[in-house]
């Protein structure tokens, strides 16, 4: 966690150069989910089950905004973010193993690469 916080701290302070020193006073880390066709999950899965996820990365406002919206449907109240939240073409499924793992470390390498430049 030391390192990834050093790590984000070091990208930020070299994209936004004018930033005081300090300005991230917390950090955290977590897995990011992501779809073949970077869709999100936004559905009832079973009586009284719901489910929202796989926001490919697009950070907490995504989520926040996704739990508040899914935690309104489970209660049966609609929203117009819903109604556009639903009106998103699914997630398409992901392809099976092996061409998954070797897809997946070579779209890995590549953004870590990418991301060089930010560090």
């Amino acid at each position: 966690m030391d390192k990834r916080s050093l790590n984000q701290k070091l990208g930020i302070k070299k994209r936004f150069p004018t930033l005081p020193e300090g300005i991230i006073e917390t950090s955290w880390s977590g897995i990011v989910s992501r779809s073949r066709n970077s869709s999100q999950i936004f559905e009832k899965i079973d009586e009284c089950i719901f489910a929202a996820g796989c926001y490919n990365g697009s950070g907490i406002g995504v989520g926040t905004l996704f739990g508040e919206q899914i935690a309104f449907k489970a209660s049966n109240i609609n929203t117009k973010e819903i109604l556009i939240i639903e009106s998103k073409i699914e997630p398409s499924r992901i392809p099976p193993e092996p061409i998954l793992s070797i897809s997946v470390k070579i779209r890995l390498i590549y953004e870590r690469f990418k991301a060089l430049s930010e560090i």
